[in-house]
């Protein structure tokens, strides 16, 4: 019965590699799901800065299409544009990680499900002590 010991703790462990790959592809999803949130609200604070920038220049009779209100709506949207961009990047770049380390969580626990069967079948074929003991019966 020696030989089942091995499958049982690769499968044990390929077990608690798949809680592993969850919890990588769980974190990954919440990555994305803050990337959105985030550009959203980014986005919604570059519209009150834009709403707020053209009330104080309606409210002093400063036309909205000047070059100077076209420049510097312009150059904030440019800047929270950047902003938006880097920190998208950020989340995405972590989520890409963590799909990473699913991958990789996946694959230990297939090869130590694989390595646990290859053991049991070798101890199967090849019980500890049988050679000692055929050793003993014929010599």
């Amino acid at each position: 019965m020696g030989w089942a010991a091995p499958i049982v703790a690769g499968f044990g462990q390929y077990q608690a590699a798949q809680g592993e790959k969850a919890q990588y592809e769980f974190n990954a999803k919440t990555e994305r799901i803050a990337a959105d949130q985030a550009d959203v609200q980014r986005r919604d604070d570059l519209l009150n800065t834009l709403s707020l920038t053209n009330a104080i220049r309606s409210s002093n009779g400063l036309s909205l299409t000047s070059p100077t209100g076209m420049a510097i709506a312009q150059g904030l949207t440019r800047t929270a544009e950047r902003n938006i961009g880097t920190a998208r990047l950020n989340y995405l770049t972590r989520a890409q990680s963590d799909m990473f380390g699913a991958w990789g969580a996946g694959q230990a626990g297939t090869y130590d499900l694989l390595g646990g069967f290859l053991k049991g079948f070798d101890q199967f074929e090849n019980p500890p002590g049988a050679a000692q003991a055929a050793q003993m019966a014929g010599g």
